[in-house]
């Protein structure tokens, strides 16, 4: 994942529903309520620390800040906190919340260092369900990074998934799915028109066709690729949303799925690739599963260009890098649990704890790092 893409992605994010992107265990935020999710996550997390002898106080560094929950948070408990993030959108909705003045500042990073601060300029730093969403070998380089930017004798606390629960392959011949989309079905001409970036109801039946069990504990989801055509000839992919499945499905069982279909945001005629896939192992069509495609055609009224900040594209789909994509949406990637102890290890850094943690999800297994920079001359180092 390049770096443009986190900071395209997560701008976009930050303009439609910023709350949810940050904190997606509900679709609707209060902002109080929002924001006391932060208050109760750091003083858990400090309490965490006194556990483990951590005392840590000073100048605090909230990397991925997004609106500034935790930001505002640890100000409560540090001398000064800076939040940093690479959205834009992000940061300006940061800025706006700010209750704290001048003991709680943001930083817009568009970078894939942190060259933004100076050597040793924090005494504490703190991520959580961050690093996930930027990419592995961009994570590894902020880990190295945090190491530059924490003082000797500070403290992190980051969380990273090390890498999905295992699951069983589901054999070739268990792969094997039959899709209807039953609403919004197609035109007389065979084209679904609808309107670009506006969610649309949609619902398909779902049939087993195969001869195994699967189901959601599979880690098997119905799955979208939005399909377009540049300038070029070349093909760009959008990898959509996925649907969870309400039960397990024997061969030969039928589910109704409705659900909100998520929309590019941009104009243009696509090609919706509907199909089944289980999640970092195979789609099914690559085992020779019928696939369900759309013709759809996105209109960009100007009010919704607009609304969302975002220019026109071309009927064309060609995109700048810098753009908005055309279907914002929260990618995960690991960095491995031997990974994270190289680099600490590579930056002598002290490991103070390694905590299971829940935050990527189920499919995941997660760690909360707790490392010390040690101090020159520190018996401990």
């Amino acid at each position: 994942m390049e770096l443009a893409d986190v900071r395209n992605n997560w701008d976009a994010l930050g303009r439609e529903n910023p709350l949810w992107a940050i904190l997606s265990s509900q679709d609707e935020w209060e902002i109080g309520a929002f924001f006391e999710t932060g208050r109760e996550e750091i003083r858990e997390m400090l309490a965490q620390l006194e556990e483990l002898g951590l005392r840590p106080g000073g100048r605090a560094l909230d990397f991925g800040c997004g609106a500034g929950r935790l930001t505002q948070a640890l100000a409560d408990h540090f001398d000064s906190v800076v939040g940093v993030d690479v959205a834009r959108s992000m940061i300006t909705l940061a800025d706006e919340c700010n209750q704290l003045g001048r003991r709680c500042h943001f930083v817009l990073n568009e970078a894939a260092d942190l060259s933004c601060f100076e050597d040793a300029s924090f005494d504490f730093l703190y991520t959580n369900i961050v690093l996930q969403h930027v990419g592995t070998e961009l994570a590894k380089g902020y880990l190295n990074e945090f190491f530059r930017v924490v003082a000797p004798g500070g403290i992190m606390v980051f969380q990273v998934p090390s890498h999905l629960v295992p699951v069983r392959a589901i054999t070739p011949e268990g792969c094997r799915a039959r899709i209807e989309v039953l609403d919004p079905g197609p035109s007389g001409d065979g084209t679904v028109r609808t309107s670009a970036g506006i969610p649309l109801p949609f619902t398909v039946r779902l049939q087993n066709t195969g001869s195994e069990h699967w189901g959601d504990e599979d880690q098997v989801r119905l799955g979208f690729q939005w399909f377009r055509e540049n300038g070029d000839g070349r093909v760009l992919v959008d990898d959509g949303q996925r649907v969870h499945l309400p039960e397990r499905l024997a061969p030969g069982d039928t589910v109704e799925l409705p659900f909100t279909l998520d929309v590019p945001a941009t104009a243009g005629t696509f090609t919706l690739e509907i199909d089944m896939v289980q999640e970092a192992v195979v789609w099914f069509k690559d085992h020779g599963s019928e696939v369900t495609r759309l013709t759809v055609v996105t209109s960009a009224p100007a009010d919704i260009d607009a609304a969302s900040g975002a220019p026109a594209v071309p009927a064309d789909g060609t995109q700048e890098d810098d753009a908005p994509p055309a279907i914002p949406r929260m990618e995960m990637h690991p960095v491995s649990r031997q990974d994270v102890l190289d680099i600490v290890e590579r930056n002598g850094g002290e490991v103070v704890a390694v905590l299971d943690d829940a935050a990527a999800g189920p499919e995941w297994v997660s760690f909360r790092y707790v490392v010390r920079r040690p101090a020159p001359g520190d018996a401990r180092a």
